[in-house]
């Protein structure tokens, strides 16, 4: 129904809108069975790619954590959980346009399942890194809390999502002028 009122803003007549969603609404029912399957198996390769790129990014901090502290490791966090929240926003965003359908469950397993590996990530950096301290105690190793770092990691991978939301409610209104 967005679409529906993105047009009557617009000023659309009502006839014209139903119009539209009918003809639409035609055209998706008009889907090959091929056509169908191709959009679902994209959406979960889509999001198995996601999560594979959240492990990935996880693995990058470890060694990240370890040597870094204060502000500098608090900006490497920040500029890996934007560029890796808009990379979700966009995945997010292209798949919605492909198969017109809103995807709840990518919108909460991908950012749970990327906090959850920072977490384990920061606990698996401070067990190393006092790992290093025990056999050479003349390296300095920095030592995190999971809870912060994944608070951090948390807002700023939220961060392009509500950029993208609140570009998107400024665009509107200016749109129908």
């Amino acid at each position: 129904m967005v679409l529906a009122e993105a047009l009557a803003k617009k000023g659309w007549s009502r006839n014209e809108i139903d119009h539209a969603m009918r003809v639409l609404h035609r055209g998706s029912e008009l889907k090959s069975r091929t056509a169908r399957v191709f959009e679902s198996m994209l959406y979960w390769l889509a999001l198995v790619l996601a999560i594979l790129m959240s492990f990935l990014m996880a693995v990058l901090l470890v060694p990240l954590l370890m040597i870094s502290s204060g502000i500098w490791s608090g900006l490497a966090l920040i500029a890996f959980g934007v560029s890796f929240g808009f990379l979700f926003e966009w995945l997010h965003c292209r798949l919605e346009t492909i198969t017109e359908k809103r995807y709840l469950l990518a919108g909460i397993f991908l950012p749970a399942i990327a906090i959850i590996n920072v977490y384990i990530v920061t606990r698996l950096s401070n067990t190393l890194s006092t790992l290093v301290t025990a056999y050479n105690p003349d390296v300095y190793v920095a030592i995190h809390s999971p809870m912060v770092v994944s608070a951090v990691f948390l807002i700023s991978f939220i961060a392009p999502y509500l950029f993208h939301k609140v570009t998107l409610t400024r665009r509107a209104p200016a749109s129908s002028a």
